[in-house]
């Protein structure tokens, strides 16, 4: 899930590059068009894979939150870990 999270970006970054610098080359129209709605169906394809991934994640760090162990609500005396100034 959180390999979605850091590839989809990068996709997307490459894919709206590839698609500015075919409509600044002279290719032909045809092949420019299909390449358009190439492009807009896998950023709308990861778009919605990203987002089921964070929500995803929101949903797996509520869960966690609901079972903690006793341990985590024992006060740190911070004292003890920061130097004296």
């Amino acid at each position: 899930m959180s390999m979605i999270l850091i590839i989809s970006p990068i996709i997307v970054m490459v894919t709206l590059c590839l698609v500015g610098a075919l409509h600044l080359s002279a290719l032909n129209r045809y092949l420019s068009y299909t390449f358009d709605v190439v492009a807009f169906a896998a950023e709308l394809i990861l778009a919605v894979f990203y987002t089921l991934a964070r929500i995803g994640l929101l949903v797996e760090a509520a869960y966690l939150l609901r079972d903690m162990p006793d341990s985590a609500l024992q006060v740190v005396d911070w004292m003890y870990f920061l130097p004296h100034i």
